[in-house]
């Protein structure tokens, strides 16, 4: 599941977005293992320069985003097939991710 709200005022903009896998029985490990639900939050703040900017930031939109906001591990599975330590089809290892973006459209 995944969960969004947005606001925007005068530019300033932002999303917050929360992703849930709920638990589940890895059925391939014996015995079999229950596989703990994950939550992440995910955040983008952005501005869009005004049309009555300077001509160089007219359309010009600056955007910070944090995947997994708060550097969630994602639950334990022994995933042997792989050699993984998670499942890799309802997680990434990869934890905080974040990037800047501007971007300008004419």
């Amino acid at each position: 599941m995944r969960a969004t709200a947005g606001w925007q005022h005068r530019g300033w903009g932002t999303l917050v977005a929360a992703n849930f896998t709920n638990s589940y029985r890895d059925i391939a490990s014996v015995p079999q293992r229950r596989i703990d639900a994950w939550t992440t939050v995910d955040l983008q703040l952005r501005y869009d320069f005004p049309e009555d900017s300077h001509p160089w930031l007219q359309g010009v939109r600056i955007e910070l985003n944090a995947r997994n906001l708060f550097n969630v591990d994602p639950p334990f599975l022994n995933n042997q097939a792989v050699d993984l330590a998670y499942d890799q089809e309802n997680a990434n290892p990869y934890g905080r991710v974040l990037s800047l973006q501007v971007r300008k459209t004419l």
